[in-house]
């Protein structure tokens, strides 16, 4: 199918995701005059790049030693500008930047959402390109194929009239395959027209691709100057020169700095707590007893941070950090009254009214922000992320991804015990989103809140996760979710239709909505509960959810007894959605996903195309298109086996009849 992309906005509302500045915004900017010397041939080859070469210049730098500051600065930095245009001469230059970010919102970690940020960078520098030619799927989202097929015509409509910089944040907190990332940039940067500005950490893939060029630096070994510059200048705001000599601030500068080994974060917490020191009055003989407590590791210093936290709030501690590791993306500052309610009242999010207000002590970051300090101490922090006004646009998360690695790898097992036996992470987390998800005020042009749809996403992922690891269904509070939706919604329609991208011409239900979020053990309940629920409605086909399920657009496995059990009610899979029949459809999901398919997903694919067959599914559609489909899909074993359950009188069709598929097969 094709779908021209008449003007740029609307191809925008594809490619742009809300959150993609995120990650930038959430960055310290760089300390007052620090980084100049990036600017110095002598130090750095970095201006010598700009102003004449192409290709890739590579940041490589250990972890918290700045790589993300730094390319926050260069992308603003008005010499960094200034080199670009040496180099692009009379040709028009146009730069993008992307900054990967492993913790946030599902499209900041893939290749997509590297592709989909740099395409509405380049979109929106530029009102004159034409894209009326690009194939599109209505239906489904981008893939990375169709991405790179837009990106590629970009740039060759750029050409040779422009030319391209790009800053990219953080290659090793691709969401990926290195070598996948590491040829898409080489690709790209082998124009003459692009260069790419790059970080990341010396893994041995980045050194591999990157390590021989002489375009590159190690960040760690250029920064000793700057750290001795912001140290001294945080002890002289923290009143060191009223306490201390000139010798000995001299003596605490060198030593913080040798023992940093070039990891900025470790500077920056060691600092922080000598200040307080010395706003406490301490002498020189306990700042540098002080300093010598500290670990030079950022592990170590990092579990030596927790072991302060006091006794009585270690299992809120453990549970907010458990739930910032396991969340989509940051969690909201509300979510924090949610986990504590959670711990007195597991129930607490059914007993919330829809759009329940909160006092202005509950919404006033000042509050929480003191409670996180006695809970997580240094290691977290609230931002606000300035896209809401509101006390939504105050987010929780870690300081540094370091803390959130040490989290995960180092430390989850002690969170765990900690958290108590009771608790589960992602059923914790379905109850906190579902009480913002009701807390949720202020609606849009379709008359649902804002930050609604974000909730409900996020709400479906962790309910199947919750069915994944515990094997139950998160009923009740999916129940109340749709109640929520219900109660905002205008009652036209079913509130689920306004959250899909497939077009409806009958209005769907929740159990359509639940099982397109492959919810499988909630549809068993559910139907087994109530039988009526699963009956004929006015929606698109209820089969056509179960066979086409998808978390964050990529496919997933089929649940065949769903399938069985839909048929078995009377379900046809030859009726229509009003474009084509929920058979049709399928396989065009199928040859869709193929790509990108395991073996699991298409054995799941060939269970339910057996059942399919046997209750009737149409083998003769658009002549040899089923044929086509099976094909591409399925092995010659499994092609044998179909062939053996039409033979066999499954299908509608008289074994008798010879249909156009088979045919094709050279079967008779």
């Amino acid at each position: 199918m094709h779908r021209g992309c008449r003007n740029n906005t609307k191809f925008w509302k594809v490619s742009f995701f809300d959150s993609m500045k995120d990650r930038e915004d959430k960055i310290k900017d760089a300390h007052l005059t620090t980084l100049d010397w990036m600017f110095d041939g002598e130090q750095a080859p970095f201006l010598r790049w700009l102003m004449s070469e192409s290709g890739i210049f590579w940041v490589m730098g250990k972890a918290g030693s700045g790589k993300s500051t730094l390319m926050k600065f260069l992308c603003s930095h008005p010499r960094t500008s200034e080199g670009l245009l040496h180099w692009a001469k009379s040709k028009r230059l146009v730069t993008a930047n992307f900054f990967f970010w492993n913790a946030g919102p599902p499209m900041q970690k893939p290749q997509n959402g590297l592709l989909q940020s740099i395409l509405y960078q380049l979109l929106a520098a530029s009102s004159e390109l034409d894209l009326d030619t690009l194939d599109s799927r209505p239906k489904e989202p981008w893939t990375r194929k169709e991405l790179l097929d837009v990106l590629r015509q970009v740039v060759r409509d750029f050409k040779p009239s422009t030319k391209l910089c790009f800053f990219i944040d953080g290659l090793d907190e691709y969401d990926g395959h290195e070598e996948d990332i590491i040829q898409l940039l080489q690709d790209l940067s082998a124009s003459p027209h692009i260069k790419i500005c790059l970080s990341s950490r010396p893994w041995n893939s980045f050194v591999d691709a990157f390590d021989d060029s002489e375009w590159k630096l190690v960040l760690e070994e250029l920064t000793k100057r700057d750290m001795r510059k912001y140290v001294h200048e945080m002890m002289e705001k923290g009143d060191a020169v009223s306490t201390l000599t000139n010798r000995h601030l001299k003596t605490l500068e060198v030593k913080i700095v040798d023992k940093a080994h070039g990891v900025w974060l470790w500077v920056f917490l060691v600092v922080r707590n000598l200040v307080k020191d010395i706003r406490g009055g301490e002498d020189f003989a306990f700042l540098q007893r002080r300093l010598e407590s500290f670990p030079e590791e950022l592990e170590d210093y990092f579990e030596s941070i927790i072991a302060k936290i006091d006794r009585i709030h270690q299992c809120d501690t453990a549970r907010i950090f458990l739930l910032a590791l396991d969340a989509t993306r940051p969690l909201q500052m509300m979510a924090l009254k949610y986990i504590l309610m959670e711990r007195e009242e597991p129930n607490f999010a059914l007993k919330l009214g829809i759009g329940h207000a909160s006092s202005p002590e509950d919404t006033n970051p000042r509050r929480w922000r003191k409670l996180l300090n006695t809970r997580c101490r240094d290691l977290m922090e609230i931002h606000n992320t300035k896209l809401e006004m509101s006390w939504r646009g105050y987010k929780i998360d870690f300081l540094h991804r370091t803390v959130r690695d040490f989290l995960r790898y180092n430390y989850r097992s002690q969170l765990l015990e900690r958290a108590g036996s009771d608790f589960h992470t992602y059923l914790s987390l379905v109850r906190v989103t579902l009480a913002l998800a009701k807390a949720s005020s202020g609606v849009n042009e379709k008359g649902l809140p804002n930050s609604f749809f974000e909730a409900i996403g996020d709400l479906t992922l962790y309910s199947r996760k919750v069915e994944t690891e515990l094997s139950i269904p998160t009923m009740a509070l999916l129940d109340d979710l749709d109640k929520t939706g219900t109660a905002r919604c205008p009652p036209k329609c079913h509130w689920s239709s306004q959250k899909t991208n497939i077009v409806e011409i009958r209005q769907p239900n929740f159990l359509d909505f639940t099982l397109g979020a492959s919810l499988y053990l909630y549809v068993r309940s559910k139907t087994m509960s109530e039988p009526s629920s699963a009956a004929v409605k006015l929606g698109l086909p209820s089969l056509g959810h179960a066979l086409c399920p998808s978390v964050d657009g990529a496919a997933v496995e089929l649940d065949t007894g769903i399938i069985q059990f839909l048929l078995s009610r009377g379900a046809n899979p030859n009726e229509s959605n009003g474009t084509e029949s929920v058979w049709h459809g399928f396989l065009t999901w199928c040859q869709y996903q193929n790509k990108h398919a395991s073996q699991r997903l298409r054995d799941s694919w060939f269970e339910a195309t057996k059942l399919l067959i046997a209750h009737g599914a149409d083998m003769d559609l658009d002549g040899n298109y089923v044929f086509t489909v099976f094909n591409e899909i399925f092995s010659p074993r499994q092609l044998s086996e179909l062939e053996f359950i039409r033979i066999a009188g499954t299908s509608r069709k008289t074994q008798s009849q010879t249909s156009l598929f088979w045919r094709a097969l050279g079967w008779r």
